[in-house]
């Protein structure tokens, strides 16, 4: 007797052809692999976006130093839109209470802010900016502007460009 699946061309104990997801190993439950050089691209992406941010700190560091300050002391000026007690402020930068007052001590020694009681508590200390504390934040902040622009050689459609990946990876 004849097996009928032979006239189809099929063997009945043939070994079913296996579909890409199980030959890659993905039966859904993981990100499919991917490449020997995609995975050297995303590598090499890493390690630009690495040293790019390296660059950024850097002249960060430098722009807050040329003005006697530190990146802590700058977080503070730049969070003081308005009074604000001194508990909010440790709670936004994220930082002991304790280290707070010392950043405080600072730049009230530098005549850049001033601790005024909360209208609504005395026993709550605000830090206020003074003259002196805006008009540097501003200039700081103008500085800080202008030497980030770390794209001097891209034109406009590349950077439109760039934010649409940064933010996609970033919403992602």
């Amino acid at each position: 007797m004849v097996d009928s699946t032979q006239d189809e061309g099929i063997h009945q104990n043939a070994i079913p052809e296996a579909s890409p997801e199980v030959i890659s190993g993905d039966m859904g439950t993981s990100a499919p692999r991917r490449s020997d050089d995609a995975m050297r691209d995303r590598a090499e992406l890493a390690e630009i976006m690495r040293r790019m941010g390296d660059r950024m700190r850097r002249r960060f560091h430098q722009v807050v130093a040329d003005f006697d300050l530190t990146p802590p002391l700058y977080a503070m000026l730049r969070e003081l839109d308005e009074p604000l007690p001194m508990g909010a402020a440790a709670e936004r930068l994220c930082l002991d209470a304790s280290y707070i007052t010392g950043i405080a001590d600072r730049l009230e020694g530098l005549g850049l802010v001033e601790r005024r009681p909360d209208p609504g508590d005395r026993r709550v200390k605000q830090l206020v900016l003074t003259h002196a504390g805006e008009a540097m934040k501003t200039e700081i902040a103008m500085r800080i502007e202008a030497e980030h622009d770390m794209f001097p050689e891209l034109d406009e459609d590349d950077i439109r460009h760039l934010i649409r990946i940064f933010t996609k990876v970033l919403d992602g």
